[in-house]
């Protein structure tokens, strides 16, 4: 019997011997791992490291002063200038039409927000409309209309699109539905 049980331990130990064999590199990779995270949350003194700069980033300025066009409502295509002055800015938007359509469009903006080069604004929104409304007699009706509204704005790299609404008045009252989209390019 002593042999039988000297026979079944050293069955046990070669077992035992070849679990730890295999359990060993994964508790050296584990104790690698775990030092080395703790010497990567370690802060480098500032006399012996500095960080790595492959050079600074520095954003790009807000344009003061744009100059472009834009298709639109209710004027059509029409010459686009923008003034921002910091949270605030003027916008204005005139032109000429075919069959007669004339006119211009004044934004005071106001700067929601500006990320990069997108920026979103209100605006409150005032304009001057005329239609001239003639047919092949020498008859020519005029038609004038001022509106008042208000107008949300974005503008992406020089990409400009306006969408709002007004109420006009004069000759014929309604609500207008402002809207713009085009190019600003960059002067100042």
């Amino acid at each position: 019997m002593n042999l039988k049980w000297i026979n079944q331990i050293k069955f046990d130990m070669k077992n035992k011997s070849r679990l730890i064999k295999k359990i060993i590199p994964w508790l050296v990779l584990l104790v690698v791992v775990n030092v080395t995270s703790m010497k990567a949350g370690e802060h480098p003194d500032d006399g012996k490291r500095k960080p790595i700069s492959f050079g600074t980033v520095t954003p790009e300025p807000e344009p003061k002063l744009m100059l472009g066009a834009c298709i639109g409502s209710p004027t059509g295509v029409s010459a686009l200038g923008s003034l921002n002055l910091g949270q605030y800015g003027v916008r204005l938007s005139t032109g000429v039409g075919s069959y007669g359509w004339q006119g211009g469009q004044l934004d005071l903006t106001y700067l929601v927000s500006r990320w990069g080069g997108l920026r979103h604004d209100v605006s409150l929104s005032t304009g001057v409309f005329r239609f001239d409304n003639s047919d092949t007699t020498t008859y020519t009706q005029v038609e004038n209309e001022f509106y008042v509204g208000a107008a949300y704005t974005i503008l992406y790299q020089g990409f400009h699109f306006q969408l709002g609404f007004a109420y006009g008045a004069g000759d014929y009252s309604h609500t207008v539905a402002l809207f713009e989209v085009g190019y600003l390019f960059k002067v100042l």
